[in-house]
């Protein structure tokens, strides 16, 4: 049985402040090149089908993982969605927008 990680990209600047992205590039804050981590003496990695988006917050995770870009294979499908008009903007404003969506779980959202 082959098990599956799910790796979410680090930090960024719309994750601390409660904004959307979607497909809206976001750099990743707090990368210290000086305390990478290296996931390798974690799981074996080398043994694993990587997929990937294009985004700039995921390959700056790859660099921060110690893993080998080369080994990532882009899959389009993959990336988020495009959120229009709420990028950059807070899930309440959806949210004040769009009240029916309040008492939905967000995986019902999508």
């Amino acid at each position: 049985m082959r098990k599956i990680f799910l790796i979410r990209h680090l930090k960024t600047t719309s994750n601390i402040n409660g904004w959307i992205s979607g497909t809206k590039e976001d750099k990743c804050i707090d990368i210290d090149k000086e305390s990478k981590m290296d996931i390798n003496k974690i799981i074996n990695v080398q043994e694993m089908c990587c997929y990937t988006t294009e985004t700039i917050r995921t390959r700056a995770t790859i660099d921060r993982l110690c893993l080998d870009p080369a080994q990532f294979i882009t899959d389009s499908r993959l990336e988020e969605i495009d959120a229009g008009l709420y990028a950059s903007r807070s899930w309440e404003d959806f949210l004040n927008d769009f009240p029916d969506f309040s008492n939905k779980p967000l995986s019902d959202i999508h």
